[in-house]
């Protein structure tokens, strides 16, 4: 049964050791996002308009590839019993599998499209295998509670990445997308090391291949892989769209406004990021209670996010040419698109983690594809309507998220809510053990930082 004693004082996110491994969630946060957004920097200083629109279009699909991974592999490590042989030698697998497949798919297309050189198309490859199973890593660093781990591994990367940046550069090689490539794949084949270094020792091993559960781990993580990978699919259809309808060098523009408004929002995405952990603790509470607590929390999400954006938008013409170098100018309007963007996605975050704590996880996978339609429909009108609407994109993304959002709260959680009187919540279709243990994401462990 979920809870009893001791539950209590691990109910609260104050606390000494709880708050500092909250701070230390919020740090890895940070820091995964800046060494992404140094790269896109570096990207849109040294490629211009137009290779940044590539350079982020490649790097769009590693992330679509590792959120495939982190809700099929990374969420399953951390609800099921990974020190079962069976359990994690499934994980294995389909970590492999996934990583391979991702890494080979990123190669062909590249290579048969003639979007990079044979040999940048082999780097892009390898660097998509190596970025998904170092992501992997750092779930294990998560699991394990050593969230102040990340920042190490995130920082040697960057700093690898950079450095094999500045020597091409020192020895008066041309940089285009290859050597960003090969300068992903270093950083990201050191930080693995790192990381492997900074696991528990008791996390260090691996199963014999046979027998390997991999069922079980699809049936869970499954549904949590679909819903990752629906948003990040979404965002690279949205570049495919305006790269191909209106040119690489108006995408880039595009992509250089978000690129300048992400620093702002890592701290959004950071608290966000623990709202699925927090529902799972409070699991036993009444769902009327807790859909408040969702609304309040979206409503404070939305309202940081926008004064973030405002912000952002405001500073453009002293700090757009940090990102751009001064060759191009950065669209205001886009940048505050962006930052409403962010803040549609920010403010359904409660009310999705709230439906899969509740064992909606399915239903809101079709509410995702709805958000997903709306939006590509929207951009794909704007792009047909006229090239010079571009900036407007942003906005047509984020009707698609609040139409998600208001519906994952208007007919997935307010029926629950209405029948929480006359019935019992059905319960998440989970060994009990595998939600106690999600319900202790953030609670305080023995392990050490």
């Amino acid at each position: 049964m979920v809870g009893g004693p001791g539950w209590g004082r691990t109910d609260r996110l104050a606390g000494g050791d709880t708050s500092a491994r909250v701070a230390g969630a919020v740090g890895a946060q940070l820091s995964q996002a800046l060494a992404s957004f140094v790269l896109q920097v570096l990207a849109a200083r040294l490629l211009g308009a137009s290779g940044l629109g590539t350079f982020a279009l490649l790097y769009g699909g590693i992330i679509i590839g590792t959120a495939l991974c982190t809700g099929l592999v990374g969420d399953s490590l951390t609800v099921l019993d990974r020190n079962d042989p069976q359990i994690r030698a499934g994980l294995q697998k389909l970590c492999a599998l996934v990583s391979a497949l991702a890494g080979a798919l990123a190669c062909l297309l590249t290579w048969a499209t003639h979007l990079l050189s044979p040999g940048a198309a082999l780097l892009f490859g390898a660097a998509t295998f190596v970025f998904i199973a170092e992501d992997t890593l750092r779930r294990m660093l998560m699991a394990t509670m050593r969230f102040w781990s990340l920042p190490l591994v995130d920082l040697t990367s960057l700093v690898a990445s950079v450095a094999v940046l500045a020597g091409a550069r020192a020895s008066h090689v041309h940089i285009g997308v290859g050597q960003f490539m090969l300068a992903l794949l270093v950083g990201q084949l050191i930080a693995s090391a790192v990381a492997v270094v900074r696991l528990p020792p008791s996390e260090r091993w691996l199963a014999r291949t046979r027998p390997a559960a991999m069922r079980a781990v699809f049936e869970f993580g499954g549904w949590r892989s679909a819903q990752q990978g629906v948003r990040p699919l979404m965002l690279t259809a949205a570049r495919l769209i305006v790269t191909v309808g209106a040119g690489a060098a108006i995408y880039g523009h595009l992509e250089a406004a978000r690129v300048y408004m992400a620093p702002a929002l890592l701290v959004v995405n950071g608290i966000g990021s623990f709202l699925l952990p927090m529902y799972a603790r409070r699991r036993a509470e009444p769902i009327g209670r807790t859909i408040r607590r969702a609304d309040i929390a979206s409503i404070y999400l939305l309202a940081v996010t926008v004064a973030l954006g405002v912000a952002a938008t405001a500073l453009v013409p002293v700090l757009g040419r940090v990102v751009t170098a001064g060759q191009y100018e950065i669209s205001a309007v886009a940048v505050f698109g962006w930052a409403v963007y962010a803040a549609a996605t920010a403010s359904i975050m409660p009310y999705a983690s709230l439906a899969a704590v509740r064992g909606k996880q399915a239903t809101v996978m079709v509410y995702r594809l709805l958000e997903a339609a709306v939006a590509l429909f929207g951009v794909a009108v704007l792009i047909a309507f006229s090239k010079s609407t571009a900036a407007l994109v942003p906005y047509a993304m984020a009707l698609g998220s609040f139409v998600g959002g208001a519906s994952v709260r208007a007919f997935v959680l307010m029926p629950l809510g209405s029948s929480a009187g006359r019935h019992r919540i059905r319960p998440i279709p989970l060994p009990e053990y595998a939600i106690a243990v999600a319900a202790q994401r953030t609670a305080p462990t023995g392990s050490g930082q």
